[in-house]
């Protein structure tokens, strides 16, 4: 059971409820961090084929679910979903060992900005690492559009300035990948 997930009745108020309807809001969650794990053979095989993509993240959760005795009469065991091992499960079904070393913090992405943004986007890492970053732009389709290089010549907090000028408008999705690194972002172009 999901116990105590709080919410905000339209009276303005707080309170409580559990259940299933509960556990929509976690699944949900849960759901959108395993398709944005950084993965470019995932972020592919998202792009090829999403209905696969689809089936293996349902998996991924379905069977590392955490099951518990209950103490209710009637009722023999209780699941919780487990994130963790879903997304080691789904690292391990990619083929994305390195994977889990890579979401510990060799890079991360803090900001893209501005979002919507019109001729040019601003964005800032935060590196550990000395190499080669791609920054790519693909259509909602997967249709790659803008593809360019930076290197990061040094770690700490950094921002790297992307001409976007001959872009269309539009909703794009931003793709930030390294050796050691991948990310995806919706941006939306005025």
């Amino acid at each position: 059971m999901w116990n105590n997930t709080g919410e905000t009745p339209n009276n303005g108020d707080y309170g409580y409820f559990s259940g299933t309807s509960a556990a929509a809001a976690y699944v949900t969650g849960t759901i959108a961090l395993l398709f944005l794990i950084p993965s470019n053979n995932f972020f592919d095989l998202i792009l090829k084929n999403p209905a696969k993509s689809a089936l293996q993240v349902k998996k991924a959760i379905l069977n590392n679910k955490s099951m518990f005795e209950s103490f209710a009469p009637g009722q023999d065991s209780i699941s919780r979903l487990n994130v963790s091992e879903s997304l080691f499960s789904l690292c391990s079904e990619l083929r994305e060992m390195n994977l889990i070393e890579v979401l510990q913090a060799k890079s991360k992405l803090v900001s893209v900005y501005p979002n919507p943004f019109q001729d040019m986007i601003a964005i800032t890492l935060e590196s550990q690492l000395v190499e080669k970053l791609y920054i790519d732009s693909f259509t909602m389709e997967g249709v790659k559009v803008m593809g360019s290089t930076k290197i990061i010549s040094r770690s700490g907090l950094q921002t790297i300035r992307v001409v976007t000028s001959t872009l269309s408008g539009g909703i794009y999705i931003l793709r930030i990948s390294s050796s050691t690194y991948s990310t995806t972002q919706l941006i939306i172009k005025k």
